[in-house]
């Protein structure tokens, strides 16, 4: 018996499911593959999160084989374009493909994990997002999650979703970023927080689907340990599944981290304002110090320096409010700027508080803010 499917579409659904293979774990460095009469469901898992994914092919094969995830996933990459035969050998999966005969032996499905999956009874409240929404909102937040294990629910983007829509938010305590996605939400609200980790599974799946056509929405839903979201895109089609555990305890109260207002304004081209932070890293690197002068008069001027040197660069921009100097790490100010697009305003509170930098005009259906502590020099 046999299951016959395309090379790309393979690799497709191999790629996705093995980025949650745990190499670390050797029971968990397989993808476990489920054949029924012209289905293949493959599934992955490190135990913090799974990922099913289902393709569509031709043949009368049925059975399961586990399989090492790095080798079957590098060597299907490796394939010609065209027809891929799968064929199941005892605990082996036998792969061809134009000249090419493979043989990867695997483990027995009995010594294989799988991460509890949610009931579709408890899908009640799911909503959906546009696929380039939900990369977008990951993409301006996730990065300020904190990176150690000295706070577990800081590794994580808390999600708050009630009737207005659906906020997402990460902080490391030196910064904080926050994306508000205004639509349909919920009656009831919830609020979960889900491992940085997963959230850059998810932006990749969705990099997959932008690039694919055609392609659905997002549906994703909360329950109380989990969290789950559906995608299904591309011509073969390819259907994926993340179940994520939940990172329990309670996130900080962010918005009251957030100043009311600050007493200094500023816009600038968001290009002119992302090279000169460029240029000034070269002098600086990411973990040196960028320092801002906000002049009255419309400039704002950015400048570093080290041992090898120093770099300055003024540029134009709106000012209301009086000067200030102030300094930042690089490493944490880049990316706010970098998100804010073409017109950039930040809000200064105090030469030692936070400054609060947003894109200047808003789409009408989202709203990002990004909060930055500054270094405070003696």
């Amino acid at each position: 018996m046999q299951f016959t499917c395309d090379q790309d579409t393979l690799k497709t659904i191999l790629d996705i499911v093995s980025m949650r293979a745990s190499y670390n774990i050797s029971y968990l460095g397989y993808i476990w593959m489920s054949f029924q009469k012209g289905i293949l469901q493959v599934y992955a898992t490190d135990l913090e999160a799974g990922i099913w994914g289902q393709i569509w092919g031709q043949g009368d094969l049925t059975g399961t084989a586990v399989i090492p995830a790095r080798i079957i996933s590098d060597l299907v990459a490796l394939l010609p374009s065209g027809p891929v035969v799968l064929e199941i050998d005892g605990t082996a999966l036998v792969l061809s493909a134009g000249k090419n005969r493979m043989r990867i032996e695997g483990i027995q499905e009995s010594q294989y994990t799988f991460v509890p999956t949610i009931n579709k009874n408890d899908l009640e409240n799911g909503l959906s997002l546009d696929v380039e929404q939900l990369k977008s909102a990951i993409d301006k937040v996730a990065f300020a999650a904190l990176r150690d294990k000295s706070h577990p629910v800081l590794q994580g983007v808390c999600l708050d979703i009630d009737q207005e829509g659906i906020t997402f938010t990460a902080t490391d305590q030196f910064r904080l970023a926050t994306h508000h996605i205004s639509g349909p939400g919920v009656d009831s609200p919830v609020k979960a927080i889900i491992h940085r980790r997963v959230m850059s599974d998810l932006a990749r799946i969705c990099s997959r689907a932008m690039h694919s056509e055609p392609r659905s929405p997002v549906f994703f839903e909360i329950t109380e340990k989990q969290a789950l979201f559906m995608f299904g895109f591309g011509d073969p089609p390819v259907n994926v599944v993340l179940i994520s555990q939940l990172v329990a305890g309670p996130f900080v109260k962010w918005r009251d981290l957030i100043p009311p207002g600050w007493p200094i304004s500023v816009q600038v081209p968001g290009g002119a304002l992302l090279s000169a932070c460029e240029v000034a890293r070269v002098f600086g690197g990411d973990e040196g110090v960028l320092r801002f002068r906000i002049n009255p008069s419309g400039s704002i001027v950015v400048s570093a320096s080290s041992a090898s040197g120093e770099g300055t660069t003024e540029i134009e921009a709106s000012v209301e409010g009086g000067e200030i100097d102030i300094a930042f790490s690089a490493s944490l100010i880049f990316l706010p700027i970098k998100h804010s697009g073409d017109l950039v305003a930040i809000g200064f509170t105090a030469p030692n508080g936070p400054a609060i930098i947003y894109p200047a005009v808003s789409d009408g259906k989202t709203r990002t803010i990004f909060l930055v502590m500054p270094i405070v020099e003696q």
